[in-house]
């Protein structure tokens, strides 16, 4: 897809220097139009690279209208998706973590504030209820 825009620069920085950028994101939604207006601010400590700011902001702006593949079928449209999809090329493209945090105006008079943060799928704790939903005590089914 349309990660191959982004691009790098080197950076001695070896992970001392804490880096954001904040960018204005265009109308992404093919449907509504949203958001109306809104800022993305992306948070890493770069080790040997950060990001190249050109090649960001193109990044950014090929999910105007909703990210496409190369038949141009939409595979990112909504700005959740947007957002997780941005962390991810940006981490891919870093080799560290990478904090995003956004505000959308979106319609109708809202504002939306998101950050993208990864956490550790937990297991849902053991049920006392089998497959059918049958109480289990013991080795019993009651």
């Amino acid at each position: 897809m349309n990660m191959s825009i982004l691009q790098t620069l080197p950076n001695t920085t070896n992970g001392t220097l804490a880096q954001e950028h904040t960018l204005a994101i265009p109308p992404c939604c093919p449907v509504s139009k949203n958001p109306v207006r809104a800022t993305i601010t992306i948070r890493y400590a770069p080790i040997g690279h950060s990001l190249e700011v050109g090649s960001l902001l193109a990044y950014i702006h090929s999910f105007r209208g909703g990210l496409k593949d190369e038949p141009g079928t939409i595979v990112v449209r909504d700005m959740e998706g947007m957002v997780m999809r941005i962390k991810d090329d940006c981490e891919q493209a870093l080799g560290v973590p990478v904090e995003i945090d956004t505000t959308w105006e979106v319609l109708p008079r809202q504002t939306v504030h998101m950050r993208c943060v990864r956490q550790e799928v937990q297991k849902p704790p053991t049920s006392p209820c089998s497959a059918d939903n049958s109480l289990q005590v013991g080795n019993s089914i009651a």
